[in-house]
């Protein structure tokens, strides 16, 4: 608490008379005419204010009600001043009509007058003193002290080595970590983030670097450790580098010298690069932060589909991607405790998360407030990210309709969501928001979604570098929508637009069915158009996703497709003739494409 100990002078305004441009907030004196038909007024001497409390002490930040009374008129109304101004100011404080004044927060160094003036007669008024105490002085802040660890480390190029920052003496436990004196490092040092993992860069430094805590609560206070580095065996000099689970990291990536873990081959491949995983079990998450180029993508590809099984335990998300123009290609990723999250979260731009099964994350509800299988997060601004081919299904807590846990998330600028298989998601099959806007959304087939189909929206806070977005056109086409919503407590639609849309959405050729509270729920007047509301007629539709989703010969979706936003492929690589494009994720009558379906 802050003692207060110097009282202030009391030094008052009383307003005598108050001009015209001072009653209206006007900058000019009244004219002459204007002056003399006020000075013609009859004076009403029977109107007289009041004004309680008539003095008090406050402190910066106060507040006190003061209370004007109006004697001999009906018109009880009186327009507050402060020092003269109207309103107050923010030097001088604020008066608000119900006359409340508030302190700004570095008080005034005198005294100020409080003034009410009569609405009936602007020549009646009262006023009252507000004095204002100082602080005592500040007592001396307590001795502060960081402590790291580890306080060595040993680094390859690209590995990573998370410090933990402990600080006493004070309430605020925040540090600012620093590679050689550089606020989060650099791309030639390593950077650090927020929550203390360095990444050593590549190539590594020549000398070894020190990693610093400071205190924000006292920056004289820091504590640091030395981070050295190895020099890891150079990789081939081809494009394609091999992972397998007998492989070890010391190799040199060839296909005969394979390397053993994803994460290690991300750590040292550069734009061009092709990583191939081999079947097997892979532990743990992953981190992907190199960027490939135009021409130039970087590619993880499980050379089975679904062959290379990516596990982790108690993580928020299993693969995280930060680097621009990288493919991740056919994993089965889930998680192997229900405490994990998310499947695949990426943060950037042309990423590519083609054909891989994602499922069983985010089961906890407790640990998982919020989470999904497929994510294009909108925090780096990240654009033009493509999600296609996907199996994604058992994503949340079943037993329960949530808004916050689904199956593809799409919250950035443009981008492509084709031929996906989306089911028992706790939330929405696909959820655009926060920054999405112009998103093709078709092709995908979409069913017993606890809370619902699609959701095209934008709101909340966009990440800070796209305020005000509005979802707007955006195409979704050729989607098959069925029994999603039906879980109790579920609020969403068949496909719904909710939040910040825009009237240029197009919904075209859609199959949408059974779905509640009900199949479609669209604003501004947009409209859907050549939609179907029937039973898509699966070959064996089976709600739990073992059955087969192929359309049956009779099925009203089959060739009933626009070319609008379609894909040339379907889910298994299968073509699309343009002219007889089928509704969902399969398309019955063509064979099945070659793995990889994209080159």
């Amino acid at each position: 608490m802050e003692v207060y100990a110097r009282s202030a002078a009391s030094v008052f305004v009383t307003i005598i008379g108050l001009s015209l441009a001072v009653l209206t907030g006007c900058g000019t004196a009244a004219s002459t005419s204007t002056a003399a038909s006020i000075s013609k007024k009859p004076t009403n001497t029977s109107i007289s204010v009041s004004i309680n409390p008539s003095t008090v002490t406050l402190s910066a930040g106060q507040s006190q009600a003061f209370n004007a009374i109006v004697s001999g008129t009906n018109n009880a109304a009186v327009t507050w001043f402060v020092n003269g101004i109207a309103w107050g100011n923010a030097s001088l404080g604020t008066i608000s009509t119900s006359g409340l004044y508030t302190v700004p927060a570095t008080s005034p160094t005198s005294s100020v007058s409080i003034s009410a003036v009569s609405a009936a007669d602007t020549t009646k008024t009262a006023a009252a003193v507000v004095n204002f105490s100082s602080p005592s002085p500040n007592p001396p802040p307590p001795q502060v002290t960081v402590t790291i660890s580890p306080v060595t480390a040993t680094l390859a190029a690209g590995q990573s080595q998370t410090f933990t920052a402990a600080v006493s003496g004070s309430g605020n436990s925040q540090v600012i970590w620093l590679v050689n004196g550089v606020t989060a490092g650099n791309s030639t040092l390593g950077t650090i983030s927020a929550t203390g993992l360095y990444m050593a860069p590549a190539p590594v430094p020549g000398s070894p670097v020190s990693v610093a805590a400071v205190s924000a609560a006292d920056t004289s206070k820091s504590a640091s450790a030395v981070v050295s580095f190895s020099s890891p065996v150079p990789p081939p000099s081809g494009t394609n580098y091999y992972v397998t689970p007998n492989g070890a990291d010391g190799n040199d990536g060839s296909q005969l010298h394979p390397w053993l873990t994803i994460q290690h081959a991300a750590n040292v491949v550069q734009a061009g690069a092709t990583v191939h995983v081999a079947p097997g079990n892979y532990p743990g998450a992953i981190t992907t932060q190199t960027s490939g180029t135009a021409t130039g993508r970087i590619r993880f590809l499980s050379d089975q589909q679904w062959g290379a099984v990516i596990r982790a335990s108690s993580v928020d998300i299993i693969w995280t991607n930060l680097g621009d123009y990288v493919d991740i290609e056919g994993f089965d990723i889930a998680g192997s405790t229900a405490n994990t999250c998310n499947g695949i979260l990426n943060y950037a731009s042309f990423v590519r998360i083609i054909g891989n099964h994602v499922h069983n994350v985010g089961q906890d509800s407790t640990a998982c407030a919020y989470g999904a299988g497929i994510v294009n997060h909108q925090n780096r601004a990240g654009h033009d990210d493509d999600v296609i081919g996907n199996l994604v299904h058992d994503v949340g807590n079943l037993s329960q309709a949530s808004s916050l846990q689904h199956g593809i998330y799409h919250a950035n600028l443009r981008g492509h969501i084709w031929n996906n298989l989306v089911y028992r998601c706790a939330g929405w099959g696909v959820h655009l928001w926060h920054a999405a806007n112009q998103v093709t959304i078709a092709n995908n087939t979409v069913f017993n979604n606890n809370y619902g189909g699609i959701l095209i929206g934008d709101g909340d806070d966009p990440g800070g570098f796209l305020p005000g977005v509005v979802n707007d056109y955006t195409v979704v086409s050729n989607n098959i929508v069925y029994r999603n919503g039906m879980q109790p407590g579920a609020s969403g639609y068949g496909i719904e637009e909710y939040g910040l849309t825009g009237t240029h959405n197009q919904y075209l050729n859609n199959l949408v069915y059974q779905n509640g509270p009900a199949d479609w729920n669209l604003q501004n007047g947009n409209v859907a158009i050549g939609s179907i509301s029937a039973d898509p007629q699966f070959i064996n539709y089976q709600p739990d996703g073992s059955g087969d989703y192929h359309l049956s010969s009779t099925s009203p979706a089959s060739k009933a497709g626009t070319t609008v936003g379609a894909p040339t492929f379907d889910l298994i690589g299968a073509p699309r003739p343009q002219t007889s494009i089928d509704v969902g994720a399969y398309q019955s009558s063509s064979s099945p494409g070659t793995w990889p379906f994209i080159q």
